[in-house]
């Protein structure tokens, strides 16, 4: 059995800190993971695959603080956001 420290996680993951957080509290949202404060441990995969129930994203506030998709809202002009958004 190994234990490791989410620093030296990160260090060999090449991720930062925060994606490292983000990471572990999907694994911890779909019971893929235990954790008892201190220790994880990996858990036998659900039958079915566990999805998160997400909320259409139907504004631009909606959008901007929820769209993982890679779109840089905060670069595009107002000419260029969609219709309905405007």
């Amino acid at each position: 059995m190994s234990f490791y420290h989410q620093d030296r996680i990160c260090s060999t993951l090449e991720v930062g800190l925060d994606d490292y957080l983000e990471a572990r509290h999907g694994l911890l949202a779909k019971d893929l993971v235990a954790f008892d404060g201190t220790h994880f441990q990996v858990l036998s995969l659900p039958a079915q695959p566990v999805w998160p129930h997400r909320q259409p994203l139907v504004s631009r506030e909606d959008f901007e603080s929820n769209d993982h998709g890679g779109v840089l809202w905060e670069e595009r002009t107002q000419d260029s956001w969609p219709s309905f958004l405007n």
